[in-house]
């Protein structure tokens, strides 16, 4: 899916926690993702920006541009 203010397009993945990121389940949204995996996007996310902020070193979840 593409986002509106970049026009670049983003891939929501949920990765295995270890060093190696192993992608369990990939989603063109968060709510997509969410519902994959059922959890809330709210959590999702959180654990992005937990992961972009450096406050969490695996999240589990990732968006690749």
């Amino acid at each position: 899916m593409k986002d509106k203010a970049t026009g670049k397009e983003r891939l929501y993945m949920a990765v295995t926690k270890d060093r190696l990121s192993l992608p369990l389940a990939v989603a063109d949204s968060a709510a997509e993702l969410a519902e994959l995996r059922g959890v809330q996007v709210e959590t999702i996310r959180s654990l992005i920006s937990r992961g972009r902020t450096g406050k969490i070193k695996r999240p589990g979840y990732i968006v690749v541009e």
